[in-house]
């Protein structure tokens, strides 16, 4: 079986522009969580290696008739964990089993990241910094987390974007291996409309959710998704049986209208990787 390494799985999330880096809980080696995170690439840790290589991304928020919206937060990367970090931005230290299970806990309550949130400029307009080499989600709420909206920003691009708030609708579900809970399950959302695979999975990979209770929760704009699952303690993946064909980063596609409120993912059923398996 492979080393649990879910302690350091957030760390990696956040440190996806510059290389793997170290594991918050014991400092060893984050060897192995790209593949699992990434779905069998890393080459997140080529993003380390574009110092200095970054662009401004602008853009605007705005109501379904074009109105500008303030009250908003807009970001690259969130958390559906809530809060995981001090006050002051540092993160805790996961050296206890008790530490680990409050990190990885309150499933479905949504706050973007500190150092990948944008600069709101006034009338509904922000600008976040990030690289030039690779593509990113960007995802606006208003304050009261009913609306959102989300935009795609591709590599070398200045393009303005402009981000339409519509209804947000919650996806939710379990995560179950041979009908029972591992010990941490992870599950996260990529874009569902790219045509092709993105230099770096992980740098659009704008939202996690990790659970000790094998449950996932998210609030997403209308749009189209993919969805990726796993589990460590046992390591396990979703059967390819059971993935939407032609995903390209994820396993399974979904589709959300603002109309919906809601989806129910259901139980989703996990297979042991080769060496859990044996």
């Amino acid at each position: 079986m492979a080393k649990p390494i879910h302690s350091a799985v957030l760390f990696v999330f956040l440190t996806s522009l510059s290389g793997c880096g170290q594991s918050a809980k014991d400092n060893s080696q984050c060897k192995g969580t790209c593949e699992t995170t990434c779905k069998g690439t890393c080459e997140t840790t080529e993003a380390g290696n574009d110092t200095g290589a970054t662009r401004v991304i602008k853009g605007q928020v705005v109501t379904a008739n074009g109105q500008p919206v303030d009250d908003i937060e807009v970001a690259t990367k969130w958390s559906a964990n809530g809060q995981q970090w001090n006050d002051d931005g540092t993160f805790p230290k996961l050296d206890t089993a008790e530490a680990i299970s409050e990190y990885w806990n309150e499933e479905g309550t949504i706050v973007s990241f500190p150092m990948y949130r944008a600069s709101l400029l006034g009338n509904g307009t922000y600008q976040i910094e990030c690289s030039k080499k690779y593509s990113y989600m960007v995802l606006a709420l208003n304050q009261q987390q009913t609306l959102g909206g989300i935009a795609y920003a591709p590599p070398h691009s200045n393009e303005y974007l402009t981000i339409k708030l519509e209804p947000l609708v919650r996806v939710y579900g379990e995560i179950r291996c041979d009908g029972t809970v591992p010990a941490w399950t992870g599950a996260c959302m990529f874009p569902g409309t790219l045509k092709q695979k993105p230099g770096c999975p992980a740098c659009v990979r704008f939202m996690f959710c990790g659970s000790e209770k094998g449950k996932f929760s998210f609030l997403l704009p209308p749009g189209v998704y993919e969805f990726h699952a796993y589990s460590e303690e046992p390591d396990a993946q979703i059967p390819e049986s059971a993935q939407t064909p032609g995903v390209l980063i994820g396993d399974i596609r979904i589709e959300l209208s603002a109309t919906q409120g809601e989806l129910n993912l259901g139980t989703i059923e996990l297979v042991k990787t080769t060496d859990d398996a044996k």
